[in-house]
């Protein structure tokens, strides 16, 4: 317990010598000072830290190849240009330049933001010259949650995106899936999915019309964690999974009724779940209140 609680400092030391580092001496062979594997530790543990990274890589050659496996390692692109960030296209010009970076991409968050009422095309085709590259990915998202923007509709992708989605779930690498603010978007294409081990539903709205007929003999495969967080026709959600060997669930309901579907779910995790978290946030209107347990 006590290196967790020194291990922000001493990070924090770390990115502050690296960044006078890269500031003070651009011609600098730090690596055969800390050797590389050392340096390739430590840049692991800036991987959210786009900034400090990006000062290193620009500290001299040696540095630029160590750090660009983790600089590109978490990659979040947005369909339309917001204040500078990556967007589909931007990024689709980058792989096509620097083809190897692909190779270094493990999680990739795609970020639709759509003003409400908005036409405007959601440039989700360049997704699709994308998805096939990446053939190392462990982790992918599509959120299209934020204030001031509307939910994107699944059925509204355009199909060559929908059908390099579906191909990218059948990577041997993949392990997380992740959907927030996806409208009408079907479990059934999950069922492809053979490695996933954690899942994330937020804010999943499903269509009328169940889209249970299309689902395959397979079924959902089995999940080492689940995330479920406001979503409704949640029944959908709780027959379809297959949670005999869940560890951890996160739970955060819509409504009181939404507590059935959760005592259902834990009855059949019971024996193999040992973290359980009961958020109540969106229930609690004056404070944030949230209930965590570790079941041993």
């Amino acid at each position: 317990m006590h290196g967790e609680e020194r291990r922000p400092i001493l990070l924090l030391d770390v990115k502050i010598r690296l960044s006078l580092l890269a500031v003070t001496q651009p011609g600098c062979t730090m690596s055969l000072l800390l050797g590389p594997e050392i340096l390739d530790n430590i840049f692991s543990l800036l991987q959210r830290d786009h900034v400090t990274l990006k000062s290193c890589s620009q500290a001299s050659s040696g540095f630029s190849l160590l750090v660009e496996p983790h600089l590109y390692a978490q990659v979040i692109i947005y369909n339309r240009n917001i204040n500078g960030l990556v967007t589909f296209t931007a990024f689709s010009k980058l792989l096509l330049n620097n083809p190897r970076i692909a190779s270094h991409v493990r999680s990739l968050t795609i970020m639709f933001r759509q003003k409400y009422r908005s036409q405007s095309p959601l440039n989700d085709d360049v997704i699709s010259t994308i998805l096939p590259k990446l053939i190392k990915l462990k982790m992918i998202t599509l959120n299209s949650s934020g204030v001031r923007y509307t939910s994107v509709s699944w059925s509204r992708l355009c199909e060559t995106f929908r059908v390099a989605f579906e191909d990218c779930l059948q990577l041997p690498s993949m392990r997380e899936v992740a959907f927030e603010d996806i409208l009408g978007f079907p479990l059934s294409i999950l069922e492809q999915c053979r490695t996933m081990k954690r899942l994330l539903l937020r804010g999943i709205y499903f269509p009328t019309n169940s889209d249970s007929e299309s689902r395959s003999r397979l079924g959902c495969p089995e999940l080492d964690s689940l995330l479920i967080s406001y979503c409704n026709h949640l029944s959908e959600i709780t027959t379809w999974v297959n949670i005999s060997d869940l560890r951890s669930l996160y739970f955060q309901p819509r409504a009181i009724d939404d507590f059935r579907e959760l005592s259902q779910l834990l009855e059949r995790c019971a024996d193999s779940l040992n973290q359980l978290e009961i958020d109540l946030l969106r229930m609690c209107t004056s404070e944030y209140f949230t209930v965590t347990g570790y079941l041993g």
